[in-house]
């Protein structure tokens, strides 16, 4: 029995789609205010925070395998959920190097070759997430079962952010449709908990 786990990951799942908007945005807001304002605490907090909610990301997509694998024998996205999460891991590395940068004051104060790369390098693998995720929602239409009646919404939002983020133009809108997904987990999470406890 999974039970457990699976509650886990569904409350997490909730939490991480509270936070994530504000993390975000507080990102983003130190990065645009970096040229006129160095606030070492700052960008040593923000380097703080991205750590627990990498790892909550990571923990989450390999949960949602978990499921996949226990609950369905389905096994078609196992793939696309490893580079899912490895390029998490990257993204999460290249916002803390950018904070550790901005904290030693080598970037933030103008644009720097480090700045370009770790911009271009964190876009990229965006790019990557986004076609991955278009390839994950397609393929999880394969699957034998209704993930608790929550698969068809489930997959058109992952396909949906993942367009949002091969887009680049719509990448703000990725925001509101990653806080749906995580919603979305986190119900299908719950509801296998649930199953779990009466069977």
């Amino acid at each position: 029995m999974h039970t457990s786990r699976y509650k886990t990951a569904g409350w997490l799942s909730i939490f991480v789609a509270i936070i994530f908007v504000p993390k975000f945005v507080f990102s983003l807001i130190l990065g645009i205010i970096a040229h006129e304002f160095h606030s070492p605490g700052l960008y040593l907090l923000d380097a703080l925070l991205t750590i627990p909610l990498t790892a909550a990301f990571v923990y989450l997509l390999i949960t949602i395998r978990f499921l996949l694998n226990e609950r369905y024998d389905f096994h078609d996205v196992d793939k696309l959920i490893t580079i899912n999460y490895w390029c998490l891991i990257i993204t999460g590395f290249i916002s803390i190097l950018d904070d550790i940068l901005k904290t030693l004051g080598i970037s933030g104060q103008h644009l720097t070759t480090p700045d370009i790369i770790l911009l271009v390098t964190f876009f990229s693998v965006f790019y990557v997430m986004g076609i991955v995720s278009i390839i994950y929602g397609i393929r999880l239409l394969r699957l034998k079962g209704d993930l608790f009646g929550m698969l068809k919404v489930y997959v058109y939002t992952t396909i949906a952010g993942g367009v949002c983020l091969v887009s680049i133009i719509l990448l703000p809108l990725s925001l509101i449709v990653a806080v749906a997904t995580y919603i979305l987990e986190g119900m299908i999470f719950l509801r296998a908990a649930e199953d779990e406890e009466f069977v």
